[in-house]
């Protein structure tokens, strides 16, 4: 009794076994899994969509607005709202951080962004740069107020040559780079003690030897009164 392991198929959900007049074999698999169904508009909502209404639900929305030129520049302070995100940080910190995310994609991301096409004229992957923008800000408001608010950027593209607008940061360092100086000021540190105690040894033996110095009187020695019996 039994059945031989090559007439057997195991399935799982989407699987799709095919049958022919001599044979039983696998074909290529459907999508499958849960889905929401939407009777009142187009019917099946794509998992990206729940995803996003989950997001609005829960965190809210962040839209910002941000001018930049050809030339990956901005042009203008981003504008940034806020709809129904619970925290208690400020507009202008919230610009801030922005103009922040803003300026390390332009200074770190621009050439990979840009296809130059001949002459003058630029070509700039706007749709990227948005996701670049979007990444970024997320990542830091997930570091820094634990949310994870749904972001839209739009870019307003400016032509090249147009006035740069140079951001007011306030005077507190970017996180990024608050990494790399602490850990250099760590190694400073370590060095230290060692360097310290090497120059102050010098100088400690000098001090000690001026000390004895001025106890023992110049030009005579100390005599010892023996005890008399």
């Amino acid at each position: 009794m039994g059945v031989h392991p090559e007439n057997v198929l195991v399935m799982e959900n989407g699987d799709v076994a095919e049958l022919r007049p001599d044979s039983l074999v696998q074909a290529s698999p459907v999508k499958s899994g849960v889905e929401l169904l939407d009777s009142s508009r187009t019917g099946v909502v794509d998992t990206r969509v729940l995803k996003e209404r989950q997001q609005l639900a829960d965190d809210g929305v962040i839209t910002v607005l941000t001018p930049i030129s050809t030339d990956g520049v901005m042009v203008a302070p981003p504008r940034v709202n806020l709809r129904g995100v619970i925290t208690n940080v400020d507009a202008k910190t919230m610009v801030n951080w922005t103009e922040r995310e803003i300026n390390w994609v332009l200074e770190n991301r621009w050439k990979q962004l840009v296809l130059k096409t001949g002459g003058k004229s630029v070509e700039v992957d706007w749709i990227g740069l948005q996701r670049e923008v979007e990444s970024g800000l997320s990542r830091r408001l997930r570091r820094e107020v634990q949310a994870e608010p749904l972001i839209l950027c739009l870019v307003q593209p400016a032509p090249g040559g147009t006035r740069a607008y140079k951001p007011q940061l306030d005077q507190q360092p970017d996180s990024r780079q608050v990494i790399k100086k602490t850990a250099d000021q760590a190694n400073k540190a370590t060095n230290a003690p060692v360097t310290n105690k090497e120059t102050s040894s010098p100088t400690k033996q000098k001090t000690n030897s001026e000390a004895n110095s001025e106890e023992m009187p110049s030009g005579r020695t100390r005599r010892r009164r023996s005890a008399i019996s």
